[in-house]
C-alpha cells in the first residue's frame, strides 16, 4: 500500500536515548515509505542541553529530509520522561524554529492558557503546524465528555488536535471511534484520536477510517502501550483497504 496516496498518514516515533540510538533510528526510518516522523525529545538523555538538542535535531532533519518531522517534548504528567518548565520549552522551541528544523510542534493541552496562546502564535508565525495534545491514562470518558473536551481543544485553534484515552474494554474503543466520527463533522482541524492499551489496538487501525488524519505505529521500539508495528499495520491495511 502506498501511504502517500491514502487519506491518512502513519506516524513513527524516534525514541533513542543518545545520539547513536537516534541516528540509527533515523537511518532505519529513512528507508520506509512513511510521511511523518515524531522525535520524542524527552527520551533523549541530553534534551536539557539546548545546543546538543539543536545539533542532533539538525542531524535528524539531514537524514529524514523528505519527511514531515514532529517535535515532541512530553512531560512526565502526560506519559513522557520530561521534567521541565514552560519557559525552557518555549526557549527550546524558539531555537528550533529559528533553525527551521521541524514542521510540526506538539504542545500539551494542560499547559497554562497564556503559554498555549503564545506557543500557537509563535509556531504559526514561522509557518509551521501547531499540534495540541492531551492524554488520559486512566479511562475513556463518556461520549459527551469526549466531545466537550475536543470542542474545548478546538477553540484554541491549533492546526492539529491529538486526544488519546485509555481503553479498558472494547466498548471504550468503540466509543472513542464514534466520538471521532461525530467530532470530525464539527472541525476542519487534522485529528489524532485513538485509545491506548490492549483493548485500544483496534482504534489504532480503525481511527483513520473514522476521521483521524494520523495514526501511530512503530518500527523498532514503541512509544505507547498498544501500538502495532509498522510491518503488521501495513499488512492489516493491505487486507481492509
Amino acid at each position: 500500500m502506498n501511504i502517500k496516496k491514502s487519506n491518512f498518514q502513519i506516524i513513527l516515533p524516534i525514541v533513542g536515548r543518545d545520539d547513536a540510538e537516534i541516528l540509527k533510528d533515523c537511518h532505519n526510518l529513512s528507508k520506509l515509505k512513511v510521511n511523518t516522523i515524531e522525535w520524542r525529545a524527552d527520551c533523549y538523555n541530553n534534551y536539557k542541553d539546548i545546543n546538543r538538542t539543536i545539533e542532533i535535531s539538525k542531524r535528524i532533519k539531514e537524514i529524514l529530509s523528505d519527511k514531515d518531522l514532529i517535535f515532541t517534548l512530553r512531560s512526565k504528567g502526560q506519559g513522557g520522561n520530561g521534567i521541565f518548565k514552560q519557559s525552557f520549552q518555549e526557549i527550546l522551541i524558539k531555537n528550533l524554529l529559528d533553525n527551521d528544523i521541524f514542521s510540526i510542534y506538539d504542545i500539551e493541552f494542560n499547559s497554562s492558557k497564556d503559554f498555549l496562546k503564545d506557543m500557537n502564535t509563535l509556531i504559526r508565525d514561522y509557518n509551521k503546524l501547531s499540534l495540541l495534545s492531551l492524554h488520559n491514562f486512566e479511562n475513556t470518558p463518556d461520549f459527551m465528555n469526549i466531545i466537550n473536551t475536543l470542542e474545548d481543544m478546538d477553540k484554541l485553534n491549533f492546526n492539529i488536535i491529538k486526544y488519546i484515552t485509555w481503553s479498558n474494554s472494547y466498548e471504550d474503543s468503540l466509543r472513542i471511534l464514534n466520538a471521532t466520527d461525530e467530532f470530525r463533522k464539527k472541525t476542519d482541524k487534522r485529528l489524532i484520536i485513538m485509545a491506548m492499551g490492549d483493548f485500544g489496538k483496534m482504534t489504532r487501525i480503525l481511527s483513520p477510517l473514522f476521521g483521524s488524519f494520523y495514526t501511530f505505529s512503530y518500527y523498532s521500539k514503541n512509544s505507547a502501550k498498544g501500538q502495532i508495528s509498522y510491518e503488521n499495520m501495513l499488512k492489516i491495511y493491505e487486507e481492509i483497504l
